[in-house]
């Protein structure tokens, strides 16, 4: 399969399953959306490393015998791809992650691989630049919304099946505002509460309400894309909502996939209100998911 076909293959899946949630037209079943996910990272980070793979071999004439015995290595630990299917398992996030990894300690070790008009270019920025961000790149954000809508639909209980990482490295930038909510109200369902979405009429800013024993917490969830920071007026108009005859919240909490800035800090500084940024909700997601899907 050459670049062209590896590009037409992911776009038509892309399209099917669109469709079919737009429709509502797909399996709910766990194996059904799990084999789906799988499917779609596969064809897009599979498809990168191949294209790195064969593009590496087919111009093996613009090494020296000596390099390519340096990259020999390197490109048969990920030809086809084969070690992963022999522990049964596609290329997910992770995986991939673990691809950059090698091609970053080649490029530590070898810093000067490639040359041309007189500079070096490393075997990392050889794959960024040349094949990842002009090829496959531009799909990866539709994959990773594609990604969202699906496991949205999964209890965090069936999500063994997916590396837990899923949840951090695909929903934060993909997610509508809306799924944003559902996700964090689950989480704080793991975390012991019992608690569920806001109505979006009357809800006075307040996005979910959690309760467990005497507590009541009132969220508030902001979904911003990262260096857009949530400032003090967000603060303010938790705390003021807070005490609204239908909530009568004893605590409030604004969560952020971005960060605060410092007047939000000092503004929620003394009242019964906690900030969390990206780095915190992270944290959270990981002790909490990762520890129900262990058990």
């Amino acid at each position: 399969m050459n670049i062209e076909e590896g590009k037409k293959k992911i776009q038509n899946e892309c399209d099917r399953i669109e469709r079919m949630l737009n429709e509502d037209s797909y399996s709910k079943n766990k194996d059904d959306i799990i084999g789906l996910i799988q499917d779609l990272h596969h064809m897009l980070y599979g498809g990168a490393v191949d294209t790195f793979v064969k593009t590496m071999k087919s111009n093996r004439n613009i090494f020296s015998e000596s390099e390519y015995n340096q990259i020999k290595p390197l490109l048969n630990k990920w030809k086809n791809n084969k070690w992963i299917f022999w522990k049964n398992r596609k290329i997910d996030p992770d995986i991939f992650n673990d691809f950059k990894d090698d091609l970053n300690r080649f490029s530590q070790q070898y810093p000067d691989f490639f040359t041309g008009d007189g500079d070096s270019i490393t075997i990392l920025e050889v794959f960024q630049q040349k094949m990842w961000q002009p090829i496959f790149q531009k799909y990866e954000q539709r994959v990773n919304l594609l990604v969202s809508r699906l496991s949205i639909n999964l209890e965090p209980k069936d999500m063994k099946d997916i590396h837990h990482k899923i949840i951090i490295d695909t929903k934060y930038e993909s997610m509508q505002p809306f799924e944003f909510e559902k996700f964090i109200a689950k989480l704080f369902n793991e975390m012991g509460y019992s608690a569920k979405v806001t109505s979006k009429t009357g809800d006075f800013g307040i996005d979910i309400i959690a309760k467990k024993s005497r507590d009541i917490v009132a969220i508030q969830a902001k979904k911003y894309s990262a260096g857009n920071k949530v400032g003090n007026r967000a603060v303010q108009r938790l705390i003021g909502s807070m005490s609204y005859k239908d909530y009568k919240a004893n605590k409030g909490i604004l969560i952020t996939t971005s960060d605060f800035t410092n007047q939000a800090y000092n503004q929620a500084e003394g009242n019964p209100v906690e900030l969390w940024n990206k780095e915190y909700l992270n944290k959270m997601v990981e002790k909490y998911f990762k520890t129900n899907l262990s058990q």
